[in-house]
């Protein structure tokens, strides 16, 4: 499965939302996002493998992908999304992605979102 950059950004976006403190969610959480749990749960697992989500697997023998207690967002997960969550920045972002051929870490993800809104920012 290919990674859907748009689709992490909302799920971080709602991640963010609704994870206060202690209180969890689950993969259900983000189901109107996409009608594809198992893409759900793929993303799920890339935020928790990249550190971007505090979050604890749950294996479930009735689901074919694995979901997770999500209880919010770590310092690195909350550094990308601050980068990304302009609307206007994450549309500059995908623009110039889409000259490259659409593909980049999450890393210089972050870096391209940070320049342009250091550019923004005049700095």
């Amino acid at each position: 499965m290919k990674r859907d950059l748009d689709l992490m950004r909302d799920i971080m976006l709602r991640i963010e939302e609704r994870c206060p403190g202690k209180r969890k969610t689950t993969a259900a959480a983000f189901a109107d996002l996409t009608d594809d749990l198992e893409k759900i749960g793929f993303h799920l697992y890339l935020l928790y493998d990249a550190g971007f989500i505090d979050a604890i697997p749950v294996k479930c023998t009735k689901l074919h992908y694995t979901d997770y207690f999500i209880y919010g967002l770590t310092f690195r997960g909350c550094d990308y999304l601050d980068s990304v969550r302009d609307a206007s920045i994450w549309s500059s972002v995908k623009e110039n992605l889409l000259r490259i051929g659409g593909n980049a870490t999450m890393d210089v993800i972050a870096e391209l979102a940070s320049s342009l809104l250091r550019d923004r920012l005049g700095i």
